[in-house]
């Protein structure tokens, strides 16, 4: 079999095989040219995750003995709200139970991984010590969530790293505010998304969009870019039947008939 180093340089997916996660092949890419491409700047780095579930995507740097130490920060919800107007389930959503997941590939995980069954912002930041380099926001994807569990990550994080955000394509208001807030205050940064669903944010001068296999990502972009489009789909097709069309009409007339007489 071949070595993690070399499966890693490979973006093999079997690193993803043993515990589910709800990331397509190409999140699970991306999210592989990440760990390698940080892992060439950070020769040690320890990784923080808010949203665990089962553990799918602890699983690759669970494996990778760079990761010094993993953080996992999940309130163990049965049920997550979303910006989407609906709550989506997580069933066996407990910590015991990703905890024996991950038992079976590394009999000594808990060794590894500190948990927090808890919203991130009642966790005590003097808790996550050594502070985390790398870090995945895929918690509760509303865009409150996702401001908070963002400044959480830069509380702990520090200047320099990597906080990344799973599904842009939900909470892209968020994303706006979070980016209007580190221009307002003159912090350097580099975002971009990265296929399917995956936003990078490069604090610090990282850079680690130079490495080849995220390079070759932003190059060929076409891939995230339609998929977000295309995961609004539904609303456009929603919003074109012929009873929305209607309330269209009858709303237009209504601004038209209240600018005229203004």
């Amino acid at each position: 079999m071949d070595s993690f180093e070399q499966r890693l340089a490979a973006l093999d997916l079997t690193l993803f095989a043993d515990i589910p996660a709800q990331l397509t092949d190409s999140d699970k890419r991306s999210l592989l040219a990440v760990q390698q491409a940080f892992r060439e700047r950070v020769p040690e780095y320890l990784y923080l995750e808010i949203g665990s579930h089962l553990g799918g995507s602890i699983q690759p740097h669970l494996q990778d003995q760079r990761c010094k130490h993993i953080y996992s920060i999940d309130k163990r919800p049965l049920q997550v709200a979303d910006e989407r107007g609906y709550n989506v389930p997580y069933p066996e959503n407990s910590t015991a139970h990703m905890l024996k997941l991950l038992r079976e590939i590394d009999p000594h995980a808990e060794e590894r991984i500190t948990c927090f069954d808890m919203d991130a912002s009642a966790v005590d930041p003097a808790a996550v010590t050594p502070a985390p380099q790398l870090c995945l926001i895929d918690g509760e994807h509303t865009d409150h969530a996702a401001i908070s569990d963002f400044a959480f990550c830069r509380r702990v994080m520090g200047e320099r790293g990597v906080i990344l955000f799973h599904d842009p394509n939900i909470i892209y208001i968020a994303l706006t505010g979070i980016l209007e807030s580190l221009q307002k205050a003159g912090t350097p940064f580099h975002a971009y998304a990265l296929p399917s669903s995956v936003f990078v944010l490069e604090l610090g001068g990282i850079d680690i969009h130079q490495s080849p296999p995220i390079a070759k990502m932003l190059i060929d972009n076409h891939e995230q870019y339609l998929f977000g489009l295309l995961s609004l789909e539904h609303y456009r097709e929603v919003y074109n039947r012929k009873p929305m069309r209607i309330m269209r009409s009858v709303w237009q007339a209504w601004l038209r008939t209240k600018h005229r007489f203004r």
